[in-house]
């Protein structure tokens, strides 16, 4: 599908390497992109770069962007979802206009919002923050609570 479609799949691509999807919803002052990604997708991306109305991006970009953003990072640098690839993925889009809104309220929080459901994970809080609301620069300043 070539045109965004107002609150429906807008993009869903499956290969060996790749799972992603894109909802899109036209809201009266703000559009919002909830994304899944499993990999590099450049619909998204293109989309947000061209945008009319300002952007809210939410949803599970599979990156830990910062090392608070993990556990352990040293152990998993160089792992899916830590590369320096994907880190650079999300400091391009983060430069292109968007605020990670949970960052810019809590610049020094450790929160997770996924653990592995091996090695006792969970319970010993060795988890990743890989979901994401990240918003446009010019509505950042109205970001009153972001949780996790």
């Amino acid at each position: 599908m070539n045109a965004m479609c107002k609150g429906r799949l807008h993009h869903a691509k499956k290969t060996h390497e790749l799972m992603a999807f894109l909802l899109y919803h036209q809201l009266r002052i703000y559009e919002l992109l909830n994304i899944h990604h499993d990999g590099d997708t450049k619909e998204g991306h293109t989309r947000c770069t061209q945008k009319m109305k300002p952007i809210i991006l939410c949803g599970d970009l599979n990156v830990a962007a910062e090392d608070i953003d993990l556990k352990n990072p040293h152990a998993n640098h160089k792992n899916p979802g830590f590369t320096d690839q994907e880190r650079d993925k999300f400091r391009q889009l983060k430069a292109s206009g968007f605020t990670d809104s949970f960052r810019f309220l809590h610049p020094d929080e450790i929160a997770y919002s996924w653990w592995s459901y091996r090695f006792n994970s969970r319970a010993r809080n060795a988890g990743w923050r890989i979901d994401y609301f990240m918003v446009d620069d010019t509505i950042k300043d109205r970001i009153k609570d972001a949780r996790i």
